[in-house]
């Protein structure tokens, strides 16, 4: 019974907190106080993203990284140092790695629409081009362009709007990045098939 009742009690509480979560992201306040406390509150919501049982928190948690994402370059920072010290944590050198491995063995549709929204975020709150080339270039390192195949196939089979949009999104701005990669390279001796010149071309050092 005591079991039955702590199963309950957190229950609850997992439900309170996923209502909160769906109001912060609407309030411009509670932003601004996240930010500012810095990566110690940063690090505790990474932490319940991974670690949480509970798929409708992980995906406002998702939800909530990506406005607090979109929503300053502060934000952006915090965030990609966080889950950086994720992964040192986990013992992984690959950049976002282990937020791949996440969505890979996550496969549910509400979290991954979130988890979607979350890179297209990352990526398209980065104005210049060869910022948006690297982090899509970190994730593919990472595993995730086979998971993003994946999750195309699956809604041909099981179409879904919401995640339709996150997928069309995530395709269309990387086409148009790679048009403008042709358009420079028309333009330059830049090779696009050879990493070192590409982003030698765009400034951006290759690690």
């Amino acid at each position: 019974e005591n079991s039955g009742s702590k199963n309950l009690m957190t229950l609850i509480c997992q439900s309170e907190l996923v209502l909160c979560l769906r109001g912060v992201m609407n309030n411009k306040e509670a932003l601004d106080i996240i930010i500012e406390r810095g990566s110690k509150t940063m690090t505790g919501f990474m932490n319940l993203l991974f670690s949480s049982r509970n798929i409708a928190m992980k995906s406002k948690l998702a939800e909530l990284l990506a406005a607090i994402t979109l929503y300053s370059p502060q934000g952006y920072r915090l965030i990609t140092k966080c889950l950086d010290k994720i992964e040192g944590r986990k013992g992984s050198k690959q950049k976002f790695s282990v937020f791949v491995e996440l969505i890979k063995t996550t496969p549910d549709l509400m979290f991954r629409t979130a988890a979607m929204a979350l890179i297209n975020c990352l990526i398209s709150s980065r104005s210049k081009l060869d910022h948006r080339i690297k982090i899509r270039s970190d994730f593919n390192k990472a595993g995730f362009e086979p998971v993003f195949e994946q999750m195309k196939a699956d809604n041909n089979a099981e179409p879904d709007e919401e995640i339709e949009t996150q997928l069309d999104c995530y395709q269309d701005q990387m086409d148009k990045d790679d048009d403008a990669v042709e358009e420079l390279a028309s333009k330059t001796d830049v090779d696009i098939e050879d990493p070192q010149s590409l982003f030698a071309n765009l400034n951006l050092e290759t690690e």
